[in-house]
């Protein structure tokens, strides 16, 4: 168990990337990739099919199907790419190309798994970004890493490093490890460490 980062909340992750040009001043992500049943759920109810370079926004619930997967690209250069039958919802998004501590990126992970490397907001103001689920906060540290949330949350780091907190406090995953939490107040559980190599092309665990 390493050193304690104290974060609140349910789940949070953080996440780091690239420059953005002025086309994505109101889009929060672009879909960079997208094969089968993809779809962005408005609070409204309203839908709409999700295709290549589809804009995205915030307030809406990016939905895949059983055979879907979607892959996003964010204005700060951040990449998250969805497996099938998966929820990701945009809480709140700002970035207009200025670090300057009003850049923010929060998402929830209703259902079903992603995997993604971060981006500039979590890179420079790592508070400012959070990927939230119901069983831990995840915290990025500059990292590619993957979640698959379920009955409990499985992350795994493919580079880098990331924090896990809930209720029972926080425990750092690193390159190679993978991490069980089965509820929000029942602390990580490790699955798998550095000595054992994870799957090249497996974003998440089983």
């Amino acid at each position: 168990m390493r050193p304690p980062l104290l974060l609140s909340g349910a789940a949070t992750l953080v996440l780091v990337g690239i420059a953005m040009s002025p086309a994505w001043a109101d889009a929060a992500a672009r879909v960079e990739f997208a094969v089968g049943q993809g779809r962005a759920l408005r609070a409204d109810g309203v839908t709409r099919a999700l295709q290549r370079n589809a804009e995205v926004f915030v307030g809406e619930t990016i939905v895949t199907g059983r055979d879907a997967r979607v892959a996003l690209r964010f204005s700060d250069g951040g990449y998250v790419a969805l497996q099938p039958e998966s929820r990701l919802r945009i809480e709140s998004y700002h970035f207009d190309g200025a670090v300057d501590g009003g850049e923010r990126s929060y998402l929830s992970l209703l259902k079903g798994g992603l995997r993604a490397i971060t981006g500039i907001i979590g890179r420079v103001h790592k508070p400012n970004f959070r990927l939230i689920t119901r069983a831990a906060t995840v915290g990025v540290r500059g990292t590619e890493y993957a979640l698959r949330y379920t009955d409990q949350l499985v992350a795994s780091v493919r580079e880098g490093e990331i924090v896990l907190c809930n209720g029972s406090g926080c425990n750092s995953a690193l390159q190679g490890e993978a991490y069980a939490v089965p509820a929000s107040d029942v602390g990580p559980v490790l699955v798998v460490g550095p000595a054992q190599a994870l799957p090249p092309d497996a974003p998440v665990l089983p």
